[in-house]
């Protein structure tokens, strides 16, 4: 607790000092051999105020007497709502502040337990023909904490136990922590593994030569956990670049955090660190909230993943009537054969909007440009999103464009200021290898506050790339 006070303290300087040389330095010509700090200092500014924000949530957590945490690993080169296919779980015990027990198991020893049928969401059932539910595809939900639940209750009717808790942490996270770490070499492989080979060998020793009762997937990553903790524990690692990937991964939304406490899962919230679905708050009378979320799902039961890259373009077209969002949505499968771990991307795709949304059309288009009007598609609602979802299929060596229109209905006619409040929640697990976001107004509207700053041309304000690092919230006013 005291080390705690005192890293906040240190922390609070370091901030508050970086902002006072951000402020004074604007007008100043800076050194070439400097150039690249002062570039990074805003990143590393709101880095050391996500750290601070943390600090008393990891307080409370390590003052608890006891707390077990189920870890769910979240391969993400097999895109499922949370994150990945979960291939193993893990379990992390700790005391009064200490890790005391961390243990890696075959995510197949704990379904074998299962006693009694359980019957699946309907669409699971529909598009990746399982009989069952289990714990495997537990994280159908893309909302976190309905999957974090869910887990917990399986694993409790599976493995007869209770826990505190959820994390999930996708393949990413463990590349971000073997790139902070370096390569480590393990002994009963005889192998060296770092960032860049970990999925490969991964994916060889959980899937060649796997049968039921195997345990050698639970054994490669138990391993590679086990040599990772101990070089921390000797500090044969550096534990800022350790804890810089681990609040990346938090940021990116490739860790996801879920406590039964209530207040520790008010703080996680309040940090975005959930993976929760939120709503969109608008302020003032004359004020439009749009929301998106897209949701992949490997069901293709393969790891086309990582093969797949994905191109995302959005326009928001305002009037006096509302807006007109269209989305284009780009796939293009790399993969060069059928043979596994890749092949087809097989994906259902599912497109989360505002209750209130009017959904106009949905259209496929392959890569030689021939468009195809989709008659037919699911509708749900969740999380008080209306959810439309589709099941595309992307050959190898093509591309695909998924198009989705809608509108929200809203009367600006004789409001004097206007106002636009738009969530996009990134999936995670699932990157753009590029996103645009254009935003387009009549010319009489004159932009008085945008948040976060875009390209502002006259009647459009346009972000490259504003999905990078998470979730993004555009909030603009305009007046005449």
């Amino acid at each position: 607790s005291n080390l705690l006070d005192e890293s906040g303290l240190l922390l609070e300087r370091a901030y508050f000092d970086l902002v006072d040389v951000l402020a004074t330095s604007k007008d100043l010509k800076i050194p070439s051999q400097y150039s690249s700090f002062f570039s990074d200092m805003l990143t590393t500014i709101d880095d050391l105020e996500l750290a601070i924000n943390t600090l008393p949530l990891l307080k409370d957590f390590l003052g608890k007497d006891k707390q077990v945490l189920l870890v769910l690993f979240q391969n993400n080169m097999e895109l499922r709502p949370t994150g990945g296919f979960i291939g193993s779980y893990g379990l992390l015990t700790f005391e009064t502040g200490q890790l005391i027990d961390f243990s890696v198991h075959d995510v197949y020893e704990a379904d074998g337990q299962l006693h009694g049928h359980v019957e699946p969401p309907a669409m699971l059932k529909k598009y990746l023909g399982e009989t069952g539910w289990y714990l495997r595809d537990s994280n159908w939900s893309p909302d976190f904490p309905v999957s974090a639940r869910q887990a917990a209750w399986f694993f409790d009717k599976e493995m007869k136990r209770q826990v505190d808790g959820v994390l999930a942490i996708n393949l990413k996270t463990i590349q971000k922590l073997l790139a902070a770490t370096g390569e480590i070499y393990l002994p009963d492989y005889d192998e060296t593994i770092d960032s860049r080979n970990l999925f490969e060998r991964a994916e060889y020793h959980s899937e060649v030569g796997f049968f039921p009762g195997s345990t050698q997937k639970k054994d490669f990553l138990a391993t590679v956990s086990f040599v990772m903790m101990e070089r921390l524990k000797k500090e044969e690692a550096s534990w800022l670049l350790v804890l810089k990937a681990l609040e990346r991964s938090l940021a990116t939304k490739d860790i996801l955090v879920y406590f039964n406490d209530s207040q520790l899962s008010a703080a996680v919230s309040e940090l975005n660190f959930d993976g929760g679905i939120k709503d969109v708050h608008c302020q003032g009378e004359n004020c439009l909230a749009d929301y998106l979320s897209l949701v992949d799902a490997n069901v293709g039961a393969n790891k086309a993943n990582f093969f797949v890259q994905r191109r995302l373009v959005q326009r928001l077209a305002l009037s006096d009537k509302g807006v007109s969002h269209s989305v284009r949505l780009s796939y293009q499968n790399t993969a060069q054969s059928e043979t596994w771990p890749g092949g087809k991307y097989k994906n259902y795709w599912r497109a989360f909007l505002p209750a209130n949304a009017v959904l106009e059309s949905i259209y496929l288009e392959d890569q030689q440009g021939e468009r195809t009007k989709v008659e037919d598609w699911d509708e749900e609602k969740e999380a008080g999103k209306k959810v439309v979802g589709v099941l595309v299929s992307v050959p190898i060596k093509a591309n695909l464009t998924i198009e989705i229109t809608y509108r929200i209905d809203v009367d600006f006619t004789k409001a004097d200021k206007k106002q636009l409040a738009f969530l996009f929640q990134k999936q995670s697990g699932a990157d753009f290898n590029e996103d645009i976001i254009l935003v387009s107004y009549p010319s009489d509207w004159l932009p008085l506050s945008v948040s976060p700053e875009g390209t502002v041309i006259p009647g459009a304000i346009t972000y490259h790339n504003a999905l990078k690092y998470g979730d993004s919230l555009l909030e603009i006013e305009w007046g005449k």
